[in-house]
């Protein structure tokens, strides 16, 4: 029998897991409970310790403001759902990247993440979305140029705080109960 190698063994099975709902009347889902994300970035401690920041402002907010009837947890979801499913989406992505051994699929994750690196736009775009800060999706042009196409598109033009501001996440995007209700 063949010995097998390190490189030859796969190690990420790549699954993807996002509930349908994180609440139902008094009870609320969090972390990976409600959404998977691939273990390779520590995305999902983030995802948990965001999750847990909204949900305790949320509380603090309801019993502070008598507010408690359970209708008030719907903001919960509807602050993280779309921001969960979206880096769950990315990290998918990558963990599919990962995924295949081949020469090929490793040259391109090679190339891939030489253009995230390098050009300041996307690497932008990966940092903001994968560490909770903002949301900036990533374009069709995106993925073409993590690529390398075109090939002569290598722009390293730096962005402006006053253009990476506007896809930042702000108090009232964190917590907008304080802004409905006053």
């Amino acid at each position: 029998m063949d010995s097998v190698g390190w490189r030859d063994i796969q190690l990420m099975i790549p699954k993807r897991h996002n509930v349908s709902h994180y609440v139902e009347e008094n009870k609320v889902i969090i972390g990976d409970t409600a959404h998977s994300v691939h273990p390779m970035a520590g995305e999902g401690m983030n995802l948990a310790i965001q999750d847990a920041d909204v949900l305790g402002e949320l509380l603090g907010w309801m019993y502070t403001e008598n507010k408690t009837d359970h209708k008030h947890l719907t903001w919960f979801e509807t602050i993280r759902k779309p921001r969960a499913e979206y880096l769950s989406f990315l990290s998918h992505q990558s963990a599919l990247a990962y995924s295949f051994p081949y020469q090929t699929a490793r040259k391109t994750r090679m190339r891939a993440l030489h253009y995230m690196e390098n050009i300041p736009r996307l690497h932008f775009k990966q940092m903001l979305n994968i560490s909770g800060l903002g949301m900036w999706k990533f374009s069709a042009w995106d993925y073409m140029r993590t690529i390398g196409l075109p090939p002569w598109f290598t722009s390293k033009k730096q962005y402006s705080p006053q253009k990476q501001q506007p896809h930042f996440f702000t108090h009232k995007d964190d917590y907008p109960w304080y802004y409905k209700y006053h």
